[in-house]
C-alpha cells in the first residue's frame, strides 16, 4: 500500500479549520472541521501500521475471537482500497 509515512502534524488555520502536513512539511490534508477529526486523521499511519502488526502477530493464535479478526482485517482491507 502507498500511503504518505511518518508522522503527521496537526497545524490550525485562522478560521478554526485544520490541515495536515508530513515530516518533510508537505501538505497531506486541508480543511479538516474539528480537532478531534484532525487528531483521529493523522495518527491513521500509525493506527494502519499498529493494526496490521497485531493482526499478523495474533492471525494464528486460535482462541481469538473470530468476530474481532474479522474487523480487523475488514478495516485494513478498507484502508488498503480493496
Amino acid at each position: 500500500m502507498e500511503y504518505t509515512k511518518g508522522k503527521w502534524k496537526i497545524l490550525e488555520a485562522n478560521n478554526g479549520t485544520f490541515f495536515l502536513r508530513d515530516s518533510a512539511g508537505v501538505e497531506i490534508c486541508e480543511y479538516i472541521r474539528g480537532r478531534g477529526n484532525a487528531h483521529l486523521i493523522a495518527s491513521a499511519p500509525e493506527l494502519y501500521e499498529a493494526l496490521r502488526g497485531l493482526f499478523d502477530a495474533i492471525g494464528t493464535y486460535i482462541g481469538f475471537p473470530v468476530e474481532v479478526m474479522e474487523s480487523a482485517r475488514q478495516a485494513i482491507a478498507k484502508a488498503d482500497g480493496k
